[in-house]
């Protein structure tokens, strides 16, 4: 299935919200609160009612720690790749 065609990516763009699917059911999101820019990596669920809906289970971060954040997963990596 296509970025496009993946329901939650689809519902959310829907509503003018920038979201990506990550892996099964977990997608990364932008948001604005209070003024603030953040990003999201947020596992979602499929309701009774068809639609589908963020859980408690993930991290949200302000926008200008993003680039500590990826600095620190490149790191991570490296050490993952070395033993």
């Amino acid at each position: 299935m296509s970025e496009e065609q993946d329901p939650v990516v689809k519902q959310e763009r829907e509503k003018g919200h920038a979201v990506y699917k990550v892996v099964d059911d977990i997608y990364c999101e932008t948001s604005t609160f209070k003024g603030k820019d953040y990003a999201s990596l947020r596992r979602w669920f499929k309701a009774d009612d068809g639609e589908w809906y963020r859980t408690k289970n993930g991290l949200t971060i302000l926008k200008e720690h993003m680039l500590t954040l990826m600095g620190s997963v490149d790191e991570l990596l490296e050490f993952i790749n070395e033993h």
